[in-house]
């Protein structure tokens, strides 16, 4: 510039020599006077500039420059709203003069804060295509974070601001945030980066799993690989817990993280010795569990209610002082349990029963369902666990009761030699039935044994003063309806309503399941029972669905489970079953267990209690 406006006067100088007139020395004094306007024009054109990008969605959605003067805007305090100026010469002087050129985003919402040494500004708010972003605006200068409030941040000519929508590290956990009690925790952390736009892995970070997120230590920690994946062995107690990225001394961000309980069932777990119950009673068995093989120091890992997995819990529950299993490759058997030890030449081990059946492989090789009841008895093979057939374990006073005893999974009564053991009182068989005369009320232990057989399990029977459960029958009056029921409900009858009984029965037998059930459900199959016993005709399916009853399914259709059990103890007694003791189930027992002293089931709920 300095070389044209000393050209200019040269050539102004040079044409006063040679004769110019004085209206063109005018002309020349015009042109300096533009030359300066010019030179002022450029000046204010060459002003410091930056540029502001902005990302949203991972996508930019805003790019441009401007100056970054001073700016008045609006902010916000916790109960009003105020007017500010910057100072000039920083981020938030050129977003401001952007946003209000541009009508490509719109600043909504900038909050002050004050922590004692003067007024900070962040952006909270900003409303891109009718959508408002609040509460996670990023900004960076030159590709680097600032700690500073962007009202604070100093801008020079050039400066780029990028400003995104996000966290800086994004944490989260490959299940879902809920895991289980002692398993695995794939922590993944990301950072990220805003030329892609978008989340990259973070390689060689440090993890930790925190008790809360404002911890100061931390329980465990691991460091990521390259696909920014860092594994931690869940803790044993279940609650909330935290990963969180340990950045030397403190923790953030940080990932919240449910550990779960392992979910568990109850089964039913009898270990009998040809002497003596080592225990009887439920299992709640966790879904997976962990057991260490005899010969080695290698846990093995068991899933899906695998059976093994209840005698590791009555272990963990000190039911059972200690147990070893070997792993034969095909199955695993087990060698002792407490003090009582295999055989060296086999003749005498443990054996395992499944819901009366003796399973095809090891105790590893199956898995249990509610209810379920898992045997394991010692002595030689089969050594059959012998079972109670009796009609109900409230008895009379000075009433002759027969209790009969058959092997499992039969109504056979058994032919060997058994003991009986009432209280203190010995009974021997030949034929398995025995005939008995209570002399005394109360509640009394009994249980059979048998060379060659594992003995039942331990019965608490009832003794009443005298018989109260009589059941009347009223003749319906000639006068009065019998409220829709069938008269006689016979085969031979030809009543209307006899009629469409026998039609009904017809249709159930029609739809009988292969197994003996009824439909999807178990409750059809209890239901049906009652329709089956309430009619004296021949019903073709009636029979079957007894055999199904027995081998005791669980009654469980719903949350309700006191008026599955209630419902499943009718159906038995419909077919003339004990509910007590006619399946491996004391289903009385299982009712009682829903009342909480006030009510049965589901409190606010009446058919429970009806029942």
């Amino acid at each position: 510039m300095k070389q044209k406006i000393y050209s200019t006067i040269f050539f102004t100088v040079f044409l006063s020599l040679v004769g110019v007139s004085a209206v063109q020395a005018v002309d020349t004094t015009s042109t300096l006077r533009s030359e300066e306007i010019s030179t002022n024009s450029i000046t204010a054109n060459t002003a410091e500039q930056a540029s502001l990008t902005l990302i949203y969605n991972d996508t930019v959605v805003f790019q441009d420059v401007a100056t970054f003067e001073a700016q008045t805007f609006l902010y916000r305090l916790p109960d009003s709203v105020a007017t500010a100026a910057t100072a000039g010469g920083d981020a938030l002087s050129l977003l401001l003069a952007l946003d209000a050129a541009s009508s490509e985003f719109n600043i909504t919402h900038i909050q002050q804060y004050d922590f004692g040494s003067g007024p900070l500004y962040y952006i909270q708010c900003i409303e891109i295509n009718g959508e408002e972003a609040c509460a996670d605006w990023q900004y960076m200068i030159n590709s680097a974070y600032s700690f500073s409030s962007i009202d604070q941040q100093p801008l020079a000519d050039g400066d780029e601001l990028l400003l995104y929508f996000g966290s800086q590290y994004a944490i989260s956990i490959d299940e879902a945030n809920d895991v289980a009690v002692g398993s695995d925790i794939n922590s993944i952390i990301e950072e990220y980066n805003p030329q892609t736009p978008g989340y990259e892995p973070l390689a060689n970070a440090t993890l930790a799993l925190l008790e809360n997120p404002d911890a100061t230590s931390s329980l465990s920690t691991a460091t990521t690989d390259e696909t920014g994946t860092a594994t931690f062995t869940a803790p044993t107690i279940s609650g909330t817990y935290y990963i969180g990225y340990d950045q030397g001394g403190y923790y953030w961000p940080t990932q919240e993280i449910q550990i779960l309980p392992i979910p568990t069932q109850n089964i039913n777990l009898r270990i009998e010795t040809p002497d003596s119950t080592l225990f009887a009673g439920t299992v709640a068995m966790p879904e997976s569990c962990s057991v260490i093989e005899t010969t080695t120091t290698t846990p093995h890992e068991f899933t899906e209610f695998n059976a093994i997995c209840a005698l590791q819990e009555a272990s963990n529950q000190e039911f059972i002082s200690s147990y070893q299993v070997t792993d034969w490759g095909f199955a695993f058997a087990i060698d002792q349990i407490n003090d009582v030890t295999n055989a060296e030449d086999w003749s005498e081990t443990w054996l395992v029963y499944h819901n009366n059946e003796a399973p095809d492989g090891g105790i590893n090789t199956f898995s249990l369902v509610t209810e379920d009841e898992l045997v394991l008895t010692y002595g030689p093979w089969p050594m059959s666990p012998l079972a109670f057939d009796i009609s109900t374990t409230t008895l009379s006073i000075n009433a002759t009761s027969t209790i009969t005893i058959t092997t499992f999974g039969t109504s056979i009564p058994l032919s060997s030699t058994t003991t009986l053991h009432i209280g203190d009182e010995l009974l021997t068989s030949s034929d398995g039935t025995f005939s008995w005369v209570p002399k005394v009320t109360g509640t009394i232990d009994i249980y059979a044994e048998s060379d060659g057989f594992t003995r039942t399990k331990i019965l608490p029977f009832t003794i009443i003063s005298e018989n109260t459960q009589t059941i009347t029958e009223e003749e319906p009056t000639s006068s009065g309806g019998n409220g829709g029921g069938c008269s006689s409900c016979g085969a031979d009858s030809n009543s209307d309503v006899d009629t469409v009984v026998k039609n009904i029965i017809t249709f159930l037998d029609a739809n009988q399941n292969s197994d003996g059930s009824f439909s999807s459900s178990v409750s059809f199959s209890d239901w049906t029972a009652l329709a089956y016993n309430a009619y004296t005709g021949t019903a073709i399916g009636k029979d079957a669905l007894k055999a199904y009853l027995l081998t005791n399914p669980s009654p469980i259709d719903g949350p309700n489970t006191t008026t599955a059990y209630a419902r499943r103890a009718m159906a038995l007694m419909s077919y003339g079953i004990n509910p007590y003791s006619g399946t491996n189930t004391n289903y009385i027992e299982k009712i009682l267990e829903g009342f909480d002293g006030t009510q049965f089931g589901i409190e606010g709920l009446i058919n429970d209690d009806v029942f």
